[in-house]
């Protein structure tokens, strides 16, 4: 099992000036690995950390586990599907513009009742 690096409430700020938080899991000895997303509406730690931020990063993964509008210390009003897209498309540039990043994949837990939406292709700018 390895070692795994937290980064606590990074703030990450959508095109609409709210600031959405997320922690960042980071294997150790592993700073530009590939990158998980998981963005919840079910917050970043407790079980969630353990299984899919340790989980993956155990696995030799970074994770950034961020949490949806209204939730968990993150800005905005929650609604499921009101900025979802947006906001993964935003998160993933932000990611982009770090220098830890990696190749991306995107894991969404779902709420009860709701069809997952894809992503779309999304352009490098």
């Amino acid at each position: 099992m390895r070692r795994v690096r937290v980064h606590r409430d990074i703030p990450v700020r959508m095109p609409d000036g709210v600031t959405l938080l997320a922690d960042r899991y980071v294997p150790a000895g592993a700073e530009r690995a590939p990158v998980v997303l998981i963005r919840s509406p079910y917050g970043r730690r407790g079980l969630f950390g353990l299984l899919y931020g340790r989980g993956f990063a155990w696995h030799g993964f970074q994770v950034v586990m961020q949490s949806c509008r209204g939730g968990f210390g993150s800005g905005g009003d929650l609604d499921p599907l009101g900025h979802e897209h947006d906001d993964g498309l935003a998160t993933i540039a932000w990611m982009r513009e770090q220098p830890w990043y990696g190749l991306v994949r995107h894991v969404r837990p779902l709420l009860p009742g709701v069809h997952p939406v894809g992503r779309g292709p999304v352009r490098r700018p």
